[in-house]
């Protein structure tokens, strides 16, 4: 029995029950072979934990290239003095050479600088909670917090509970963590 013939109300539930069992209507609307359903939702659930896995391996690799150049702002800075300037100058080479990627504000080169100095050990890149926050999560744990017990609370929490930038910024001005 396809869609198209159901006339009557017992026919929707006989077809219904047939398409669950059976896995649902095919392309061409025939019923799918026994077994499909379920190897279907398992082919599904491989592609999201792959689509997640690789995600979270940009995440870490993108967080190892801001670390590494707000490292390498800090020593410019210690060494020969680079200053604002140089931030500004960077970030207008950066936005010129790769004109469809976003991260490369005086600001957000500002920030690279404040994770390089948060977090002065570079091995502990991929390592930590911190490394499973999109990077907006990361600023706001700069901005709002001083010490790396806090960040660290805050950014488990985080994973924890999957609070979005804004709950992360009103938990923390409501001093979640005292409570």
């Amino acid at each position: 029995m396809s869609g198209a013939e159901l006339d009557r109300p017992g026919d929707v539930a006989e077809y219904v029950g047939a398409v669950t069992s059976r896995g649902g209507a095919g392309v061409g609307g025939g019923l799918m072979p026994d077994g499909y359903a379920e190897w279907i939702a398992d082919l599904k659930a491989r592609v999201r934990a792959t689509q997640f896995r690789a995600a979270r391996a940009a995440n870490i690799e993108v967080l190892r290239l801001y670390w590494s150049v707000g490292r390498d702002l800090i020593e410019k800075r210690e060494a020969l003095g680079w200053g604002a300037k140089v931030v500004q100058q960077v970030s207008a080479d950066m936005r010129r050479e790769f004109p469809g990627q976003s991260g490369w504000s005086p600001t957000n080169l500002k920030y690279m600088r404040m994770f390089a100095e948060a977090w002065p050990e570079p091995e502990t890149i991929g390592q930590q909670v911190a490394d499973q926050l999109p990077w907006g999560h990361i600023m706001v744990l700069l901005d709002k917090l001083k010490t790396p017990d806090e960040r660290a609370w805050y950014a488990r929490k985080v994973v924890e509970m999957g609070w979005s930038r804004d709950v992360l910024r009103a938990q923390i001005g409501s001093d979640f963590r005292a409570r």
